[in-house]
């Protein structure tokens, strides 16, 4: 992206994905409860971050030089 390929990107995290699925089976497999949707949603929310340099105002983002930071 900072070579002016690309002007926004959607960073996700797999990391939280992993670490939510594991900790999903332990609690199923200790407590037998399942694994509930983030609320409002039907799915669980494990975060998508946009990641640009050309940030808009009313648009919630980081720069890609924070995006960098966060990649795990």
């Amino acid at each position: 992206m900072t070579a002016g390929a690309f002007g926004a990107v959607a960073q996700r995290y797999p990391a939280e994905m992993g670490r939510s699925g594991v900790a999903a089976v332990g609690r199923h497999l200790r407590d037998r409860v399942n694994p509930a949707p983030s609320e409002g949603l039907d799915f669980v929310n494990t975060g998508v971050r946009l990641v640009t340099d050309g940030l808009v105002a009313g648009i919630e983002g980081i720069s890609s030089a924070e995006g960098a930071k966060e990649c795990r």
